[in-house]
């Protein structure tokens, strides 16, 4: 699939972005667990943890993937849903009558994209560890941006081998540096 760019909706602001998807051709490894600081605002969280402790301390971590995989899985996702849910119910409000409960709707919509919103930011915000971001700053272009340049510089594509013969696959570099040690 080439790459594409997508005109979006404004939503709020006075520009349409513009959406670029690129093909991404790295083979899907099950990545590591990571805790994200959203977790712990969850009410579920304390009581995860003290299930967790109490049956084993290595339980935790699970615990806190079930809640993570349960809860927080797909947040970007979950952001567009509600920011297309909020953009047709504008939509409908503008052609239907306004009714009480389209205007309650609305604003729980909107309640609810500033939260999710949020979560998504936390996140990138503890994935890219860049602590320059500061809590409501919408400069979010320049921030995916570093993100991904820094997930892009972290991360071993290709190795020489001490015989001078270079191997590029995941399981083979992975499999050299096991046999290193």
């Amino acid at each position: 699939m080439p790459t594409q760019v997508m005109a979006m909706e404004p939503l709020f602001s006075d520009h349409s972005p513009l959406g670029l998807i690129v093909v991404d051709q790295r083979d899907n490894q099950k990545r590591p667990f990571r805790f994200y600081n959203c977790l712990v605002k969850h009410q579920i969280f304390k009581k995860g943890v003290q299930a967790g402790i109490w049956k084993n301390l290595k339980e935790v971590r699970s615990e806190m993937q079930k809640l993570n995989t349960k809860e927080f899985k797909g947040v970007a996702d979950r952001v567009q849903r509600i920011k297309r849910d909020l953009m047709h119910m504008q939509n409908n409000m503008r052609v239907v009558t306004m009714h009480q409960n389209m205007i309650e709707e609305e604003k729980k919509l909107r309640t609810k994209l500033i939260k999710w919103s949020q979560i998504e930011e936390s996140i990138y915000k503890q994935k890219s560890r860049v602590q320059w971001l500061k809590l409501g700053d919408a400069n979010t272009a320049y921030f995916f941006a570093s993100m991904k340049n820094k997930k892009a510089q972290n991360q071993i594509t290709m190795l020489t081998k001490e015989n001078g013969t270079t191997i590029r696959g995941r399981s083979e570099i992975k499999q050299e540096v096991v046999g290193l040690y």
